[in-house]
């Protein structure tokens, strides 16, 4: 555990979201940071991603995809559940105003949210993919939102299967 109740072990929770502040939102990443320098914690701001393909550029800006990333949901898939280029113990996602991915189409929304639930189990799991082998890596998402949104960012995740602890 750290600060604001993070838990970075194997299994759940999975998901948080931290209301208020942009400014208290990226200092808790910079703590995290400075915890343990295995861990890759990596900000992607939602106000880059309220369409598919904004989601995708900012997603290959900040964990820097490898040149032939197709710019598709099963591209993006196989990125996010790759990563060779980023060694880590652990992997912690902050998403920056998530109230911006509501405006995402309501299809791209739950092919976002399956991936990332996916890939976090994916994570989690030891993986024998020939010339790559892993061994179990905890993966949790940070989302962040305003006071005002986050409760309507709160509700649709759980409406769609996504439960946040608050933090």
């Amino acid at each position: 555990m750290i600060n604001n109740n993070i838990d970075l072990t194997l299994g759940q929770p999975y998901f948080y979201i931290k209301k208020g502040d942009l400014s208290e939102f990226t200092n808790l990443l910079w703590d995290l940071r400075r915890v343990n320098e295995q861990w890759i914690a990596r900000l992607v701001r939602g106000t880059k991603c309220n369409t598919t393909e904004n989601l995708f550029n900012e997603f290959s800006a900040v964990f820097q995809f490898p040149w032939y990333f197709g710019e598709n949901w099963n591209a993006f898939d196989e990125c996010i559940n790759d990563f060779s280029w980023l060694n880590a113990e652990s992997y912690v996602l902050f998403i920056s105003n998530s109230e911006a991915l509501l405006e995402l189409n309501m299809e791209s929304l739950v092919t976002f949210l399956n991936i990332m639930k996916n890939t976090i189990m994916e994570w989690e799991q030891d993986r024998d993919f020939g010339a790559m082998k892993t061994s179990p890596i905890p993966f949790k998402i940070i989302f962040h939102s305003t006071e005002g949104n986050a409760q309507k960012v709160i509700n649709k995740f759980q409406e769609l299967g996504i439960d946040l602890v608050i933090i």
